[in-house]
């Protein structure tokens, strides 16, 4: 339907138009009345067929169009049937069927002899839902596909065989923008199709932001201390506070190595060496 819409719309346009043409006593003809009542409804309707075909409308909009067709009529059958019932009228109303989304036949046909167009304004609103539903999922794609990928720079160490953290202002900066939004997102009324998913990346953004704030601490540290007990006669007036600083450097240099061969931000931050060591350097620095 949707790759047809367009000639469909122009075809209906076009016969619109000859019917409009007919000579002045054709459209006395009950058949015209019949005729532009069909036309009027089908123009009526289309605008909501083009809306159920866009890429947005996924199979949980289509269980909600369902609800709204076959619910509400239904639930409008049962008050009529009691009205009828009381006035002792025989005439019943059927109630709905569900649209069959899901199957292979499913075709126009079965939009147009449903009962869709009476509850237009409840369709526009799941539609325009699925819209903003998609700028969601698309932002969390986003959001997936920019911290899968994003590396720290590490730059050597004054000449040892050790780098350390470089450039990670923009990745602190970075982190809390897209904390910002990640929370922006779960005010919003239509991201219960991927509120766990957007909570779930916001709580790993959140732990990797912390352990980054820690392994920053951690790192000023050590580069303000490493030239003081590497240097040669400090260490030697402070013999035990340079034995404490070697066990120091010689984990430093262990998580330090280990994060330059991973480099992702997430990764990194996510490993069990780096979450259970920075800790206990961070309190033995500060000693």
């Amino acid at each position: 339907v949707n790759s047809m819409y367009h000639e469909i719309d122009e075809t209906f346009k076009n016969f619109d138009i000859k019917c409009k043409k007919l000579p002045k006593q054709l459209k006395e003809w009950k058949a015209y009345s019949d005729l532009k009542l069909i036309l009027n409804s089908f123009q009526d309707i289309l605008p909501l067929i083009e809306e159920l075909t866009k890429p947005s409308i996924k199979h949980r909009h289509w269980v909600l169009v369902n609800q709204c067709i076959t619910q509400t009529s239904n639930a409008n059958t049962n008050s009529n049937t009691n009205a009828n019932t009381n006035n002792n009228n025989n005439n019943n109303t059927s109630p709905a069927l569900p649209l069959p989304y899901e199957s292979d036949q499913f075709c126009l046909g079965d939009i147009l002899d449903s009962p869709i167009i009476q509850y237009k304004d409840m369709i526009e609103d799941i539609c325009e839902g699925a819209d903003k539903q998609q700028l969601i999922e698309t932002k969390l794609g986003d959001v997936k596909e920019h911290w899968d990928h994003r590396a720290f720079t590490f730059i050597p160490w004054k000449g040892r065989p050790v780098s350390v953290l470089s450039s990670y202002t923009a990745v602190v900066d970075e982190l809390e923008e897209t904390t910002l939004s990640l929370q922006s997102l779960l005010s919003t009324r239509h991201v219960t199709p991927f509120k766990d998913l957007v909570q779930q990346k916001l709580t790993s953004l959140s732990d990797t932001t912390d352990i980054l704030e820690l392994w920053i601490k951690v790192q000023l540290l050590w580069t303000s201390l490493e030239p003081v007990f590497t240097g040669g006669d400090i260490a030697k007036q402070m013999p035990t506070e340079a034995k404490k600083f070697a066990k120091i450097d010689k984990d430093w240099f262990k998580i330090m190595g280990r994060a330059s061969e991973t480099r992702g931000v997430v990764e990194c931050t996510s490993s069990d060496l780096l979450k259970n060591t920075l800790p206990v350097l961070f309190v033995e620095l500060e000693k």
